[in-house]
């Protein structure tokens, strides 16, 4: 969300359960968020976000609205989050949702291919001169 707007909201509801344990006896959390913003032409919307994990630790256990800001998407009002609430760029979300494991490969690979085709150019360059001496040695 690049080009977004920003209005203020309020968290209205926030619940967090246990869905169950992991392999290793950890308990799983799972949290959801209910906000509301109005916009500055005095439309009115209303969103909930679930995700697995734990909530921030401002946000648990409370008992009335919590204001907040939200940014949305100025075409499209409907699309919102909580502001500072999730990547703001793609190489932030490549962090989060992909991480480093696969995206460290990922360029390594790039590096690779690049360095192969660079030798393949160099080869083929060689190649040439080598039958353009040849051709010359021949023609004269």
């Amino acid at each position: 969300m690049q080009h977004h707007e920003t209005c203020p909201g309020f968290i209205v509801d926030v619940w967090e359960e246990i869905e169950g344990e992991s392999d290793a006896g950890q308990d799983m959390w799972y949290y959801g968020v209910t906000y509301t913003y109005q916009l500055p032409d005095g439309q009115e919307f209303t969103q909930t976000i679930s995700d697995s994990g734990r909530l921030k630790p401002e946000f648990r256990g409370l008992s009335e609205s919590y204001p907040i800001e939200v940014e949305y998407l100025s075409d499209n009002p409907t699309v919102s989050r909580i502001k500072g609430d999730g990547p703001d760029t793609i190489p932030s979300w490549l962090r989060t949702k992909v991480g480093y494991y696969a995206f460290i490969p990922l360029i390594l690979l790039a590096i690779g291919l690049y360095l192969l085709w660079k030798e393949i150019s160099e080869l083929r360059e060689l190649r040439k001169s080598e039958k353009f001496k040849a051709y010359s040695n021949g023609a004269s």
